[in-house]
């Protein structure tokens, strides 16, 4: 085969891996809030804006991971590890599920179970001794802080409360205020209000996945408003007002 044909070739599989690469990149939301880590085993974990990891060494079919700020955990039921992450405050296990936790507070240790169970444990009691670990299945919040004697143990009232790191939202007659504020913490986009009115409109609707240019264009649409990229990418709605 002469060579120039096999160069051509060459450059038709490059150029059709090239293309299937920004296919596929299109089609994913992003956000520079959120930076997925690579970790043992089959599970996941993404970090929260300026959030910190060290991944330590493995035993006996334990992964411990030592956190600072918020991280998203998944661990799927067929992983051959568990997760055992460490804050300053608590020891958090997690064997098969999904869970949030939030180590950004002050002195606080928050973990929201989103799927599966995840046990939460006081690093040191208040007489320096390890507590018991409390049981937080899905749909529940654990929270470790010095302003509260022992667990503090609630049903978690956050639906958008992983968004950051899913790309998943759920609003219901959820005012454009608070709606303009998600979308910033999860895109990392700054969004502005044209006239004080807007933020009293109500929305409801779900997305997975969504870009945020198509986000804005559903709410723009159902609420009835301008929306406006500028050059640096932030946004504004304009609108009468609600």
């Amino acid at each position: 085969m002469p060579f120039k044909r096999i160069l051509l070739y060459v450059w038709i599989s490059l150029l059709l891996i090239v293309a299937v690469f920004l296919l596929l990149r299109d089609g994913q939301p992003s956000s520079k809030w959120s930076n997925e880590i690579e970790i043992p085993g089959k599970g996941r974990l993404i970090t929260y804006k300026d959030a910190a990891v060290d991944i330590l060494n493995q035993s006996e079919g334990v992964q411990e991971i030592v956190i600072t700020g918020k991280v998203y955990i998944e661990a799927p039921s067929q992983n051959e590890l568990t997760y055992v992450l460490k804050s300053e405050q608590a020891v958090i296990e997690v064997t098969s599920g999904v869970a949030v936790i939030d180590a950004s507070i002050e002195r606080t240790t928050e973990l929201i179970v989103a799927a599966g169970q995840a046990s939460l444990t006081p690093v040191l009691t208040t007489e320096g001794r390890r507590s018991r670990s409390v049981q937080i299945s899905e749909g529940e919040k654990g929270i470790i802080s010095p302003y509260a004697k022992g667990i503090v143990k609630q049903n978690n009232r956050d639906n958008n409360f992983k968004a950051w790191a899913d790309f998943k939202l759920d609003f219901q007659n959820e005012n454009l205020e608070n709606i303009v504020l998600l979308l910033q913490d999860v895109y990392g986009i700054k969004i502005g209000l044209a006239v004080p009115n807007l933020s009293r409109c109500r929305f409801t609707g779900t997305f997975d996945q969504a870009q945020l240019d198509d986000l804005i264009k559903e709410l723009s649409a159902n609420l009835n408003l301008q929306a406006t990229e500028n050059e640096d990418g932030s946004w504004i709605l304009i609108g009468d007002g609600c």
